[in-house]
This record gives structure tokens, sequence and C-alpha cells, in this order.
């Protein structure tokens, strides 16, 4: 599915579908003060990274942390996840693409997410949601596909579309974000993750994906060959997980570069133009 409507969450919420529904907002007081009905608040990091002293680091969680997490928001390998945030989908895109790595099938992300809700007029709630009690252990299925190492990268450089997701500053080397170096990753074609996305609701917030004939030609225009693989990145691998999905949601064959810059450019070794 990999998308869902705010209608189809309306209704799967008042007819007590089988689902669970996950508040992946930036912040537990964005949560606390409201949040759609029936959702449960994410237990991790935002940015869904492996934690080294209490802090998220380069790369994906191990299966220890995310079978963690899978308990503490009773998620079992058949359960129908959707993910929503008020962020343009960054958190929750970031939440889902960690759920598919680890081969979780049954997952949507709530296009227009907070927003595209609360505009609609639907209900709000400010209950704190538990979780499912006795949830059958989870049982990992990795899809090493989703995701590519600096070594395999830098490898394999020509075989992929690589897509830079940062922003202008970023791709031109103004904006360092604290890095040793600056520039992009050779053969990357530059796009922002923004331009993925529309403003679909009175506050004016990037959230909803713009249709699909749009992000196809656009990805036409930048010369993304649908019969290569496609790899994505960014500073972190957030924003990148955002774009892969909706490239996955697509058709493409897609990974990410979970390293992405805060890895690439603080190297010596790894090419920069």
């Amino acid at each position: 599915m990999l998308l869902s409507t705010p209608e189809d969450l309306k209704k799967l919420i008042d007819e007590n579908g089988d689902y669970i529904l996950v508040d992946c907002c930036y912040s537990e007081h964005e949560y606390r003060r409201a949040h759609i009905p029936t959702s449960i608040r994410r237990t991790c990091h935002p940015y869904v990274k492996s934690e080294v002293d209490g802090e998220p680091g380069l790369y994906i969680p191990t299966e220890d942390e995310f079978l963690l997490l899978m308990r503490d928001l009773g998620i079992s390998n058949d359960s129908f996840v959707i993910a929503y945030d008020s962020d343009g989908s960054l958190f929750a895109a970031r939440f889902l693409w960690t759920l598919l790595y680890f081969g979780h099938e049954k997952v949507a992300l709530l296009n227009g997410g907070w927003q595209g809700w609360i505009t609609r007029g639907y209900p709000v709630s400010v209950r704190i949601q538990s979780p499912p009690n006795n949830v059958p252990e989870y049982r990992i299925k990795k899809k090493d596909d989703l995701l590519v190492d600096k070594d395999t990268l830098r490898s394999k450089l020509r075989s992929y579309n690589i897509l830079d997701v940062r922003s202008t500053e970023e791709n031109l080397g103004s904006d360092l974000r604290e890095n040793l170096r600056g520039g992009k990753i050779p053969g990357s074609q530059w796009c922002e993750w923004t331009d993925f996305l529309l403003s679909g609701n009175t506050t004016e917030e990037i959230s909803e994906l713009k249709p699909e004939i749009e992000l196809k030609t656009m990805l036409d225009t930048l010369g993304v060959d649908e019969t290569k693989p496609t790899v994505t990145y960014c500073q972190g691998g957030v924003r990148a997980s955002l774009v892969a999905y909706i490239l996955r949601y697509l058709g493409y064959q897609v990974s990410v570069y979970d390293g992405s810059m805060k890895e690439w450019a603080n190297l010596v070794d790894t090419p920069l133009i």
C-alpha cells in the first residue's frame, strides 16, 4: 500500500479497523498537546538510528534495538502500520523505511500528515494511547538492498542513479553542516527533498506528495533511469529516507545511503566534486 489518505485513515478509525497508528512528530510535547485518535507515540529518536551514548549515530538501529522498538509499540509481523508527523513526513517516512528494511511489508505513510488531518476538520485526541499487549515476538527478515554502505557506493558509483536531496546550500558547499569537506558525491543529481512535496493545507506547511505524474516527469528530467537502481543521500539519512520511500511508492528500485554526508564528507578517501 505504502500511502494512505486522511480519508482512508478516518474510515479505518471509524470502523475500528485492524491497524497500528504511530505518531512520529519530532517532539513528545506535540503528541501530548493533541494527536490523531488511536495513535501511539513513537518511542525512539526521530532519526531512528542506532544510539551511541544516548545519541543517534550514523546507521540504522541494530536488530536488538529494532526488536525492542517493535515490542514497545506492540507491533508484530502481521500489523498494518500507518505513520504520520508534522514535518513534511520526514520522520514518519524514516520510521517506515526502517520497518521496510527489517522486512515489514504492511506499512503506509499518511499523505499530508498531521496538517492534512486537522485541515479536514477531523477529530483529535489528548488521550495517551497504550500499545497492544501480548503480541507475538517479531521475526526479522532484513531487506539488505534497501540500504547501501559507503564501500559499495564508492565501488559502484556508475552503477547507480544517485540523488542528492539536501538543500541548495549544502549541495553547493556553502553550508558544511560541520563536515570537514563540502561538495557532492560524483555522478549525483541534485533535487531537494521539498521538491517532491507540495503545500497542501492552509498552514502553508509542506506535507502532501506531488501528483505521481509530476513526480515521474521530474525524475525523468533529472535523468533517473528506471532500469538502474537509485541511491538517495542527504546529511544524515532522514531526508534521503523520505525520498527513497516516495520512489519506492512510484515503483523505482531504490536504496538509502544511511551514513550520507555525515560519513562521506568526514573521510579523507571518499571522492567529492
